[in-house]
């Protein structure tokens, strides 16, 4: 009877600025008498700027219960939407040395944690004179972004 393989989570979201090693464990129903390696297969809109996985493939020793799966979120300057790392167990090696159970693909949402900056434009500073007087004024944004932008003015009196 074979061991049953399955991930100790499935999900999990962080910040970008995340400084500390994401460990996803690789758990055996039972020990099993070989070692058992399971290729790692990626996926998702996250980019290699965005994350480190430590290896390809996942090792569980001769004997052992379990083996850790490392990935690192990279904190990039780019304003970008959330990002999705996607990691899912291939088949186990040896051949029929295991079988994979129902949890054996785990889910990193990284949220961005980078904002762009407004700014008026130097020629946004206008005389004007009562009346129906239409003045333009620049907003500059620093960056492009995902996200909807929404400037709110006021009038008022001096």
């Amino acid at each position: 009877n074979e061991p049953v393989i399955n991930l100790s989570e499935t999900q999990r979201a962080v910040n970008e600025d995340f400084t500390q090693d994401i460990l996803i464990t690789v758990a055996l129903s039972r020990p099993s008498l070989t070692a058992i390696t399971l290729p790692i297969i990626v996926d998702g809109d996250a980019s290699t700027e965005d994350f480190i996985l430590e290896t390809t493939s996942v090792t569980v020793p001769a004997g052992a219960l379990s083996a850790d799966m490392i990935v690192r979120v990279i904190n990039d300057t780019e304003i970008e939407p959330s990002e999705l790392l996607g990691l899912s167990l291939g088949a186990p090696l040896p051949v029929n040395s295991a079988t994979l159970g129902s949890n054996t693909r785990f889910e990193l949402q990284i949220n961005d944690n980078d904002a762009a900056t407004l700014a008026f434009s130097s020629s946004a500073i206008a005389q004007v004179t009562e009346g129906n007087t239409l003045v333009n004024i620049a907003v500059e944004l620093s960056t492009t972004s995902f996200e909807p932008i929404t400037v709110v003015l006021s009038r008022f009196n001096i």
